[in-house]
């Protein structure tokens, strides 16, 4: 049982590190990368939250806890909360380290193309956002 609880203690964190994800989108116009709208990452938020608590409430089911499992397993993640949420904050600073090495170097990149090369590499770029268009209306 010890075993099972661990399991779904582990999936609830992985599982949230997807909300603290900051996602980022292709601007067609300005060729820079840009913050989603709050609105949107927000909307986001709820539905994953959603989606999380549906999981959850059937892990919980489906092992049949008992009242005193649920107030351990809520106790064991409220111990260990201070010490996620210090983690995450240090992830989101990774990221945007992580993003700012990524643009210098597509910067760099960029400048030593030639102009015909950069003409391809915009086309390529459209046609790449028009992928994740078509992918998304598919949806």
């Amino acid at each position: 049982m010890k075993k099972y609880l661990s399991i779904m203690l582990m999936g609830m964190v992985l599982s949230s590190t997807a909300l603290l994800a900051q996602p980022v989108l292709e601007d067609e116009t300005q060729k820079e990368t840009v913050p989603v709208s709050v609105e949107k990452v927000e909307n986001e938020a709820h539905a994953k939250g959603h989606i999380r608590q549906k999981h959850k409430n059937n892990f919980i089911e489906r092992l049949n806890l008992t009242e005193e499992q649920k107030q351990k397993a809520k106790e064991l993640r409220e111990k260990n909360k201070p010490q996620m949420e210090e983690l995450f904050a240090k992830m989101r600073e990774l990221r945007k380290q992580a993003e700012e090495i990524r643009k210098q170097n597509k910067e760099e990149f960029e400048s030593i193309l030639t102009p015909e090369q950069k003409e391809i590499l915009q086309k390529m770029k459209q046609e790449h956002l028009e992928k994740i268009k078509l992918k998304k209306h598919k949806k």
